[in-house]
């Protein structure tokens, strides 16, 4: 059978499977065509998850399976799939995956993971083991990972790594997440794995903090995500951020520190500022889910004299040192947006006004993306800029509620995008309608050409942006005193992110300056080979429309475009300074100025404006004065 993803070359299939995960892809794709067979047995779906997956689709993968391919597989017991692990090696047995790079198995028991220890040691490039155990019973596989020669990452949530049965120090092990231990495991811990440069542990008394500064034990380590557990409540706390900082102040090794979840306050906070001042290594700090107020956060910005990044989340809020100030004094970034928002609000109602109720502007063709730009426009005039005034006046995002974060990344992501696909296509129009307006002397063409690709750019900008703001599998940070309360989930898959920008914020640009371009190059070059005078006059209004539109378009959004472009090349945040605060700022200049390039090309509705403004002259009025004489 014959589909259409069969006139698919095979490079676009392989970026649509990229966006799905592989057992997807199979269930989706696989027998329904020869080609497509054909294309999966050449893809690379090495990475199955299992997790959460349905019955039928899991039976559906199983018998499609090809072990030597899999190079990382993640299988569950939770309530969603229970028995999945013994189900699943009671058909495959784990010595066939030869390839198998990563395994987690998760919500396990030591009763379920018994059977498998032994074909562990038989995979000779594991270098990742992920468990975590539903019971109280830890999972004693001690003895095993001593015979995992390769093995370098180690998650165990609940098990036993300190036991007798290790018999020599694991120098391979680098990256372990080692659940909770008390003093003397933690000794017995550094001596079993003393090449560590990455730690996750929980530990049970403040005194243990000390760790931090046996340099001589961990000499590797550089990352230590730590959490203490003291009275049966999980918190570092003031107290325990003072022994930490005592720590610090020697330690010569770490470069990144995670205290999330500690109930640090202010007091703790000075301590830390205290620890920075001295250590030299630490490059970052998380603080997130704390207690730290705005004492304690100057505390730490006082005190930095390193760079060092610093999330501090309190009741959803965040404060993020590490970020560049916007040099650009505030009175002025409020009192240039406030003073352009306003004419250009009126501006753009008015015209919208006049080219909704006359029926000849509202029927010409070339008038429709103006008014669709008009009309985008107004989300951010009314919602971006009125939320970027207020957070410049009062300091943070209000009201302090998820729909405020939604609706303004919206109306300055969604709708500056939408704006840069809707100029685009205006771009392209614009061609047709100078140089083919034949192609639109018929009802259907006009559908089809005009109204069809109009109305789908603006559903896909609205329909997308809806979908990955408001409903991806994602859980969103509300930022409330971050300017655009930070960023959006989605900026986190990789994928979708590099999607958004390329597509919906990059391409736009060389596609409306080549267009524009051209447009000039054929005007001018019909005028000098044809014997016959274009119709100059017919058109003027159009091109000079597009152009001057285009013209601010560029000019306020191409330096923003070349930004985002050189960050997807690669270039480092930390090279372009503050460049990209003054380019997202300027690029609000595009949604101000709209309205009066628009009015400027339309002379009709400049003088119908003019007529409704008008001064009435004082009269002066001599009247004679009458003397009375006595």
């Amino acid at each position: 059978m014959t589909t259409y993803f069969d006139r698919l070359p095979v490079e676009i299939l392989h970026m649509i499977f990229e966006f799905m995960s592989n057992s997807d892809v199979l269930w989706s794709f696989y027998n329904i065509s020869p080609y497509l067979n054909a294309v999966l047995n050449h893809h690379h779906w090495h990475t199955l998850n299992f997790q959460s997956i349905s019955k039928s689709r899991f039976d559906f993968i199983c018998n499609h399976l090809e072990l030597q391919r899999i190079i990382s597989l993640t299988l569950s017991n939770d309530i969603k799939t229970p028995g999945q692990i013994q189900f699943f090696f009671s058909q495959f047995n784990l010595r066939d995956f030869i390839n198998l790079h990563s395994l987690t198995l998760l919500s396990i028991t030591y009763e379920e993971i018994y059977p498998i220890l032994s074909d562990l040691s038989k995979l000779k490039h594991l270098t990742s083991l992920i468990t975590t155990c539903r019971s109280s019973e830890p999972l004693l596989i001690g003895q095993t990972l001593t015979q995992l020669k390769s093995l370098k990452n180690l998650s165990i949530s609940y098990g036993d790594i300190f036991d007798h049965n290790v018999t020599f120090p694991l120098h391979n092990l680098t990256i372990l997440d080692a659940g909770t231990c008390n003093f003397l495991e933690l000794r017995r811990l550094q001596w079993i794995v003393p090449s560590l440069v990455s730690l996750k542990i929980i530990l049970e008394a403040n005194h243990q903090l000390q760790l931090v500064s046996d340099t001589n034990e961990w000499s590797c380590l550089k990352r230590l995500n730590l959490t203490l557990k003291e009275l049966s409540v999980n918190s570092i706390g003031d107290v325990g951020a003072k022994s930490l900082s005592d720590a610090l102040q020697h330690n010569t090794t770490l470069t990144l520190l995670d205290l999330q979840f500690n109930r640090i306050g202010n007091i703790g906070a000075q301590h830390l500022a205290h620890a920075l001042e001295h250590n030299t290594t630490l490059i970052i700090l998380h603080l997130r889910y704390n207690e730290i107020g705005d004492v304690g956060a100057q505390y730490l910005s006082d005190a930095l004299q390193i760079k060092i990044i610093m999330k501090d989340y309190i009741s959803n809020e965040t404060w993020d040192i590490d970020s560049p100030e916007f040099s650009l004094p505030i009175s002025i970034s409020f009192w240039l947006l406030i003073i352009f928002n306003v004419p250009s609000l009126i501006c753009s109602l008015k015209l919208l006004y006049h080219l909704i109720n006359d029926n000849s502007l509202r029927k010409s063709l070339n008038n429709h993306v103006i008014i669709a730009l008009l009309v985008i426009g107004l989300f951010s005039q009314l919602i971006d800029i009125p939320f970027y005034l207020n957070f410049l006046r009062i300091g943070y995002v209000w009201p302090k509620i998820s729909l405020s974060c939604l609706l303004w990344w919206f109306s300055a992501t969604g709708i500056s995008n939408i704006t840069n696909l809707l100029m685009a296509w205006a771009s392209i129009e614009r061609h047709i309608l100078v140089f083919h307006d034949r192609w639109l002397r018929t009802k259907n063409r006009r559908y089809f050409i005009h109204y069809i690709p109009l109305l789908t750019i603006i559903l896909y900008g609205f329909i997308y942006y809806f979908i990955i703001l408001s409903m991806f599998s994602c859980e969103n940070m509300y930022a409330y005193t971050e300017d655009w309360c930070l960023h959006p989930c989605y900026y986190n898959n990789n994928n979708l992110a590099l999607y958004d920008t390329i597509v919906n914020s990059i391409i736009p640009t060389p596609i409306i300056s080549f267009f524009s371009i051209t447009l000039i190059i054929r005007i001018i070059k019909q005028k000098q080979t044809l014997h016959r005078q274009v119709q100059w006059r017919k058109y003027r209004r159009m091109i000079i429309q597009l152009l001057s539109i285009s013209a601010l378009f560029l000019i306020f959004n191409f330096p923003m475009t070349c930004i985002v472009l050189a960050q997807v090349c690669g270039l480092s945040d930390d090279s372009l300074g503050q460049l990209p605060f003054y380019t997202y700022f300027l690029y609000h200049f595009v949604s101000l100025l709209m309205p009066f390039v628009c009015l400027a090309s339309f002379p009709k509705i400049q003088k119908k404006i003019k007529q409704m403004i008008k001064f009435k002259k004082p009269i002066n009025i001599i009247r004679p004065e009458h003397n009375i004489i006595h």
